[in-house]
């Protein structure tokens, strides 16, 4: 029993070192904000978390995730700005801080090519203040056309040399 008990009190101390360390070193690096996948009904599917962006792509890790890396990566050339609107009267109470909501899609990861429909990308909406809508739309606008960039040899040769998830 008494061993039972110290493998319980080390794996909550594992889990709580990990969820401080990403508290840590997530709550400044990034750009708060809402994220539901669609589709989704009234307020249902909302979670908190920290959106950062890179050159290629953007990664929202949730809130409460225990996850060491992002929870969401979208590619920067695959997204697309679907429109804006405003906020449910619901969706207000919970989210006052809300300036808009961002519908944005992206190319499903299952798709072999972007020339696909509508039906083949994913749907995300974004609930961020106005200056980081603002943020992620032109990130997005100003994201290269895929024909010009260039491929980088030493980035496919780094996702070609690391190990399978």
């Amino acid at each position: 029993m008494k061993l039972f008990v110290l493998a319980a009190i080390a794996i909550a101390v594992v889990l709580l070192t990990g969820a401080a360390w990403r508290f840590v070193t997530l709550r400044n690096k990034g750009t708060q904000v809402l994220m539901r996948t669609m589709p989704a009904d009234g307020v249902h599917g909302w979670r908190h978390g920290i959106l950062t962006y890179d050159q290629d792509c953007i990664r929202f890790f949730k809130l409460r995730s225990f996850s060491f890396g992002p929870d969401i990566v979208l590619a920067r050339n695959q997204l697309t700005f679907e429109g804006k609107r405003d906020l449910s009267p619901d969706e207000r109470a919970i989210m006052p801080e809300t300036g808009a909501i961002l519908e944005l899609s992206c190319a499903a990861p299952t798709a072999a090519d972007n020339r696909g429909g509508a039906d083949d990308r994913l749907r995300f909406e974004f609930g961020a203040d106005h200056h980081a809508a603002m943020a992620l739309v032109s990130w997005i606008e100003s994201s290269p056309d895929h024909r010009q960039v260039r491929t980088d040899m030493n980035v496919l040769h780094q996702r070609a040399l690391r190990s399978p998830r």
